[in-house]
């Protein structure tokens, strides 16, 4: 079932995204074993079963290049399916819980843990600060408006995380692929076509 997220991947042209991506998923196997909510009060049923992470994280990206279609704006296609595909990974749950939906329990600041994980391995295959920069931020604030009290708004070097284009898009992306009254033809096909349109303009 995690092999499945691989052509997503196969999108990316950049080599060191594209890297960075299979290094997070091969980190985050055994939380893509997982139902994508802890609650199951919102998420379409498909992701409320075993590997419905995966199926969320296939949603999303198919979202965020919706969106960027949609708004026409000059992103960079590569960095929004990467923080697409990572935005979860590696999500912590207590793996000692049943996978059942409701039993569950999520850090409700993984965006922010998430998001030290990936820079650290973003830093060590050389990939720009920048670039760097773009996907912390937005893969730290996904969580939006659901973002806990008290939450950390600084990257770990003590500068303020900035609420740049793809902070929105993610966030639209996920909160759209968690609702079970939102249907979203995810298959890797059309997913394939929406990149090919944005990248074509």
């Amino acid at each position: 079932m995690i092999e499945t997220l691989f052509p997503y991947v196969e999108l990316i042209k950049d080599d060191k995204l594209r890297l960075l991506c299979y290094n997070i998923i091969e980190q985050g196997q055994e939380q893509l074993k997982m139902p994508s909510s802890s609650s199951g009060k919102y998420h379409p049923k498909d992701e409320l079963q075993e590997y419905g992470q995966v199926i969320h994280l296939k949603k999303a990206v198919n979202l965020i290049l919706h969106a960027i279609r949609r708004d026409k704006r000059p992103l960079n296609v590569d960095i929004a399916v990467t923080i697409a595909l990572l935005h979860d990974l590696p999500k912590k749950f207590n793996l000692e819980i049943s996978v059942t939906p409701g039993q569950s329990r999520m850090n409700k600041n993984h965006g922010w843990d998430n998001a030290v994980t990936i820079d650290k391995e973003a830093e060590k295959l050389g990939i720009d600060y920048k670039t760097r920069e773009i996907i912390f931020d937005a893969i730290a604030q996904h969580m939006g408006k659901w973002t806990p009290e008290g939450s950390i708004h600084y990257r770990p070097n003590g500068e303020l995380m900035l609420h740049t284009p793809y902070v929105e898009y993610l966030q639209e992306a996920d909160y759209f692929a968690s609702r079970r009254n939102v249907m979203v033809d995810y298959s890797f096909e059309i997913t394939q076509e929406l990149y090919e349109e944005v990248i074509n303009g």
